[in-house]
């Protein structure tokens, strides 16, 4: 599955400016925030450390103007440092065209559709005229990055909008990328998923019929993620806007494979149906909506790894952003089971403890390889979940952020790996919280990364990360079996 992060994920637990809640802004913005950042963070991690520190004053600044809730200006400031990473010098057409947003109608449709609406939108002012000259490439790419269908048109006709005659599409969550095309090398600029399903519209209200008949039977996890992947799918079908792309066949799939089982969830869901799934885990009194990656080649039982994120984003952050989703593929390859909880303002409806027990009813998890990390607020929570259920942790990392110690005991049961960078606003937090950590008898390890501010933290620190994760799974009486 295929989403991009709901925005930048810049507000932190101590030192930072008082967080902003995530629906505060616009879908379309919080899209095209995302699709900076992964564009930003993916050619990060394949530069050198001179291009990587030429990228920090951009995003710093990317920073400042989110707080400001000046989001165009933060887009700018993101295309900036992504610019900066690759050490280029843009041509004035390069400049305009990283400044577009690409509208695509519809993104949800029947496999028989043979028409995409698209059209080009400032999404800040780019400060460069249109390059007239240039063709925009449009390209449907499948599963496979193969191209199904492609065309060009000219930058005017993009701007007013045309209809592309793409004839009618194979079944699948696919990829619309626009490439400007112009005197120098091509440049990929947006690319935004579309989704063609057979008999659309009649598998979507079959659903709600059928969810309608199993509301009694069906699990606790079953029905609250079937309403969820309902809803999701109808306001696809409505055309409203979601911050992050949505592979409608694949969320539709899932309902419909939840639902052939009387939504016991149990029964569909297991260790021998890798992929990305979004559920919502009830133990029948709470909810809390998750995203989940189980690894293609699993073990049994599972480590579990807890991802939680800061405030304002959701349950995508660490599979769209933060490096990239690397956290995710990196525990993916150890075998383990992925889980990012959506963290509200104020926090988790389901510790740990209750959030292990239900997925245990669908997996077979390890209880005593379960690790958490946690960036910004998200540090905050691990924080939290030690000092309420130590029992359910085996290690905790907590990246730009932390809070003072409360429950000495609980903290000093578990190891510990407290990061910030050295121009990270949570740096602060996190040294107090390492210091409070000393204090109490814990095993902690403090690591400050050089030239690096709060966003990029996660990014730059998970080789760092997974090395303190696979140590402490190694020490664990399983692990030695």
């Amino acid at each position: 599955m295929k989403q991009l992060p709901a925005l930048i994920v810049l507000l932190a637990a101590a030192g930072s400016p008082a967080p902003a809640s995530a629906q505060m802004f616009g879908q379309m913005e919080r899209y095209e925030l995302g699709q900076r950042l992964r564009r930003f963070e993916l050619a990060w991690q394949s530069a050198d450390g001179e291009r990587r520190d030429k990228s920090v004053p951009a995003m710093e600044a990317a920073v400042s103007s989110f707080f400001r809730l000046q989001l165009a200006t933060a887009g700018r400031s993101l295309d900036q440092a992504y610019l900066n990473v690759l050490a280029a010098e843009p041509s004035p057409a390069w400049n305009w065209a990283l400044s577009q947003r690409l509208q695509v109608d519809p993104l949800v449709a029947d496999a028989s559709e043979t028409t995409i609406r698209v059209r080009l939108h400032d999404f800040y002012p780019s400060g460069t005229p249109e390059p007239t000259e240039a063709r925009i490439a449009l390209r449907v790419l499948g599963a496979d990055q193969k191209t199904l269908t492609e065309t060009r048109i000219d930058v005017a006709a993009a701007r007013q909008g045309a209809v592309w005659e793409t004839g009618p599409l194979a079944q699948g969550d696919h990829h619309l990328v626009a490439v400007l095309e112009c005197e120098e090398k091509p440049h990929e600029f947006a690319r935004v998923m579309i989704s063609r399903v057979d008999r659309w519209q009649e598998r979507k209200t079959k659903l709600a019929e059928r969810l309608s008949a199993v509301r009694e039977t069906a699990s606790p996890t079953g029905l609250a993620t079937c309403e969820q992947l309902l809803a999701r799918l109808e306001s696809l079908g409505a055309g409203r806007a979601h911050e992050a792309d949505c592979p409608a066949r694949h969320l539709l799939e899932t309902c419909e494979g939840l639902l052939e089982t009387g939504g016991r969830s149990e029964r569909y869901l297991g260790i021998d149906r890798s992929g990305d799934y979004l559920l919502t885990l009830s133990n029948g009194r709470q909810r809390v909506p998750v995203r989940i990656r189980v690894p293609d080649r699993a073990s049994k039982p599972m480590p579990v790894l807890l991802a939680f994120h800061g405030a304002g984003g959701s349950e995508n952050m660490f599979f769209e952003t933060y490096g990239a989703g690397r956290l995710v593929r990196l525990g993916a390859e150890r075998g383990w089971l992925v889980v990012a909880p959506r963290l509200g303002l104020l926090g988790l409806s389901m510790d740990c403890r209750q959030m292990l027990d239900v997925l245990a009813e669908h997996f077979p998890v390890d209880r005593e390889r379960v690790f958490l990390v946690g960036h910004s607020m998200g540090a905050v929570q691990v924080v939290n979940q030690v000092s309420k259920v130590p029992e359910s942790v085996t290690a905790a990392v907590a990246l730009g952020g932390g809070m003072s110690v409360a429950n000495a005991d609980a903290a000093k049961s578990v190891p510990w790996l407290v990061a910030a960078g050295e121009r990270d606003f949570g740096r602060r937090g996190g040294q107090a919280l390492a210091r409070g950590l000393e204090a109490v008898g814990a095993d902690v390890r403090w690591l400050e990364v050089p030239n690096v501010e709060h966003m990029v933290v996660v990014q730059a620190a998970l080789d760092d990360v997974f090395s303190f994760l696979d140590e402490a799974s190694r020490k664990t009486p399983r692990a030695a079996e």
